[in-house]
Order: C-alpha cells, then sequence, then structure tokens
C-alpha cells in the first residue's frame, strides 16, 4: 500500500526534474495520468471492500 501512495508523486517529480527532458511529453503525462488512476484503483479495492475486484469499476484506458 506504501507504493501506492508512493508513486504517483515520484513520477511526477521525476517528470518535472530539471535534470530530464520529461517535462512537456504528452506521452510521459499519459503514463503518469495511468499511474495515478491505478493506484487510486488500488487503494480503494484495498480498503473498500464493497468493490469486491469489480472489473467493470475499472477506468477505461
Amino acid at each position: 500500500m506504501d507504493l501506492t501512495k508512493l508513486l504517483p508523486a515520484t513520477a511526477r517529480k521525476l517528470q518535472f526534474d530539471p535534470g530530464q527532458s520529461f517535462a512537456g511529453n504528452v506521452v510521459v503525462e499519459q503514463i503518469n495520468t495511468l499511474i495515478e488512476q491505478r493506484c487510486a484503483l488500488t487503494i480503494r479495492r484495498l480498503t473498500d471492500p464493497a468493490t469486491d475486484n469489480d472489473a467493470a469499476a475499472e477506468p477505461t484506458v
């Protein structure tokens, strides 16, 4: 669960790191958005028993 909380912030930090050339890259932005969505979904599934791992609740990419 710790990873699902740390990963989105770490990805954003890396994206905007001046030493990298990821800022403004559309594909990197899409990857970060997907990381955020999947981490949020994982947190919901691990903490909300009513979710019951329903595949229909997954956001489409």
